[in-house]
């Protein structure tokens, strides 16, 4: 629930900065319990959203095979995201599961071509330059 999750938050927040591919799955209320604000109830979709691309909260059983496909697609999307699923306990204890049919993840984004081109003038000029091109890589020129 909520309270496990936020055990989790700061490797979560690493994953998310490295642009690590991660499925997160958490436990929530039953929907009958949350208005008794159980000890274990806390808003899970705000926390999760703290260091994740993309949040959902499956609101029935057959609905949680078609939620988890979406977001492992989301998650292994370029350049690769932390993702929440959030089951209540009554959605996972219900019948009526429905396996998920896989998504294909989307690649990266196409990169302008004139900032390829801006950044080909400015190494022209034989300056020293560094040259960031992803999470913690570096190269000096």
């Amino acid at each position: 629930c909520g309270p496990g999750l936020m055990n989790g938050l700061a490797n979560l927040h690493n994953a998310r900065r490295a642009r690590t591919p991660v499925v997160n799955l958490v436990g929530d209320q039953a929907h009958h319990h949350r208005p008794l604000d159980a000890p274990l109830t806390a808003d899970t979709e705000a926390l999760a959203r703290t260091v994740s691309a993309w949040v959902r909260t499956s609101a029935a059983a057959h609905a949680v095979g078609a939620d988890a496909a979406q977001a492992v697609a989301a998650a292994m999307s370029a350049p690769g995201h932390v993702t929440s699923l959030v089951l209540p306990s009554d959605v996972c204890w219900n019948a009526g599961g429905v396996v998920g049919t896989p998504r294909p993840p989307s690649g990266p984004q196409p990169v302008d071509p004139g900032a390829v081109e801006a950044a080909a003038r400015l190494l022209e000029r034989g300056e020293p330059t560094l040259v960031s091109y992803g999470p913690q890589r570096w190269a000096r020129v």
